[in-house]
């Protein structure tokens, strides 16, 4: 059945661009064709003609309801039903499945997801009845605390503790309050661990547009710029952790401080050049500090791809 006429040509209605899923993303109510012959109605036809436009299109129609139809056409009205059944079917488990693994990470980034959310039902015809109902309650508080998530992100420490202070239940509050509150508390974790782990980064990710580009910092003026302007944005968010500079630039300096393939001058001039354009000691410290790290891990592969003084020894002592 998942490969008949009428399911192709509906998937390539409402499936459109999804060419990915293929014959998962089949739509949830199939058309059936047109009749040949002129005068001739078609099963969709003649059951919008029983039952009027009132009928919802995706509705089952009871096929006793019909019996008063030609042999070959309640034949025809049945299989249709059963390809309908089975597209439905497809279509909303691929649409749960979906939306289970990318629906929190979409509305973190974007503050909504751009699909149709199943709903409970559609949990309960995929997982059954005892599983359906949980995995739906995990799904709705997932993607709350995505969206609480993406509304919390521009928004300094001080006006997420206040909303947290307003948020918070009485004692003896109802279930509802209770479950908005720690939706948000928990959305409020997220944010500041994101904001503690990497600091700098997230102040250029939230003020992109005027955000220095750390790949492109040809002198020391554009580092010291690029540092000064990186603080000033998150002590004016409030952040309880202040950096220098993203993680991932430390990280590629301290990377290039121990790569042995670049000439060991070049890499002290490189990075005293750093050093001396940063003016304020706290700044030189931090920098040093997120550099560790990265330049260890070098080390420590340096390490290992060269032999021990042992090895050495021995060598010498065999020849």
């Amino acid at each position: 059945m998942l490969t008949t006429g009428a399911i192709t040509d509906a998937a390539g209605d409402d499936a459109a661009g999804d060419a990915a899923m293929g014959w998962m993303l089949a739509p949830s109510s199939l058309k059936a064709a047109k009749g040949d012959r002129v005068g001739r109605l078609t099963p969709d036809e003649r059951v919008a003609q029983a039952f009027g436009d009132t009928a919802p299109p995706d509705q089952a129609i009871p096929l006793e309801a019909i019996t008063y139809l030609k042999p070959d056409d309640l034949a025809a009205l049945k299989a249709q039903a059963n390809n309908a059944t089975v597209a439905r079917m497809i279509g909303a488990h691929a649409r749960v499945m979906l939306a289970e693994q990318n629906a929190p990470a979409v509305i973190a980034t974007t503050g909504k997801y751009p699909e149709e959310e199943p709903t409970a039902q559609d949990f309960v015809n995929i997982y059954g009845s005892d599983e359906g109902p949980r995995r739906f309650d995990d799904f709705r508080i997932t993607t709350g605390v995505a969206k609480a998530y993406s509304d919390m992100y521009p928004a300094t420490n001080q006006a997420i503790h206040a909303d947290l202070r307003d948020a918070e239940p009485a004692p003896g509050g109802s279930p509802e309050a209770v479950e908005r509150y720690e939706v948000k508390a928990a959305a409020a974790r997220l944010i500041m661990l994101a904001r503690d782990a990497d600091p700098a980064a997230y102040v250029s990710q939230l003020y992109r547009g005027d955000a220095p580009d750390w790949s492109k910092l040809e002198t020391p003026e554009d580092f010291q710029a690029a540092v000064n302007w990186a603080r000033a944005a998150q002590q004016q968010m409030g952040f309880r952790t202040v950096l220098s500079v993203p993680q991932e630039f430390s990280d590629r300096m301290g990377a290039r401080y121990v790569d042995e393939s670049v000439p060991p001058q070049q890499r002290i001039i490189e990075l005293s050049e750093k050093f001396k354009a940063l003016r304020n000691p706290e700044e030189r410290f931090t920098f040093a500090w997120q550099m560790l790290p990265s330049a260890l891990a070098g080390l420590r592969r340096n390490a290992a791809g060269k032999p021990s003084r042992r090895e050495t020894a021995h060598g010498a002592t065999a020849c």
